[in-house]
């Protein structure tokens, strides 16, 4: 990189000129050569990503059409420090929601009931499925939890206790995405 110094014709200038551009850094004009474009092809999981990110930015110039949903977000955005609503759309769509196994309550009688935590960072989730299966594969238990407050959702089973468990949440965020989570714990009988 090189400063352009002195009286020389070439210090207000900005542009390229051949493989030269000129461009200002604070009050200096600086000289570099144009970058050269990577021939590297993206991964299977970069592609995945640019166009789950396209998917978000054509969402967000939907939504914003509407003027009651473009207010909405616009609050949004003010409320969670975002530069604009068409940000806090692709934050949005862009997330995934996030699972734990919060509390998990097993009694003699053979009922479960477990307390999970499913977020997106000030987003909604919509729904919660849960799913459990023996360490084998054979399906115990599933069904739908139920939300009890913004975060938290429990779901409350019939199933015996006698080995380790595998539960498969899968949480629905507002834009139909599933985030899946798979918790292994051992549930043993606490009390009747």
């Amino acid at each position: 990189m090189a400063v352009v110094v002195g009286d020389s014709p070439l210090k207000d200038i900005s542009g390229t000129i051949d493989e030269l551009v000129f461009k200002k850094y604070k009050d200096k004009t600086v000289v570099t050569r144009r970058p050269s474009r990577s021939r590297k092809k993206n991964s299977p999981l970069q592609q995945l990503s640019c166009s789950r990110f396209k998917e978000a930015s054509r969402y967000a110039r939907s939504i914003l059409r509407d003027p009651v949903k473009r207010e909405h977000y616009r609050k949004l955005a003010v409320k969670l420090k975002k530069h604009c609503a068409y940000n806090v759309i692709i934050s949005e769509y862009m997330l995934r929601v996030s699972i734990e196994a919060k509390d998990v309550k097993a009694s003699t009688r053979g009922r479960a009931r477990i307390v999970l935590t499913a977020t997106k960072k000030g987003f909604k989730v919509k729904q919660v499925d849960v799913k459990l299966t023996s360490s084998t594969g054979a399906v115990l238990s599933s069904g739908q939890a139920r939300q009890i407050n913004s975060t938290d959702w429990v779901y409350t089973s019939n199933m015996p206790f006698s080995h380790p468990c595998i539960l498969t949440v899968t949480a629905i965020d507002a834009f139909d995405q599933a985030s899946i989570e798979k918790i292994t714990f051992p549930l043993a009988p606490l009390s009747p």
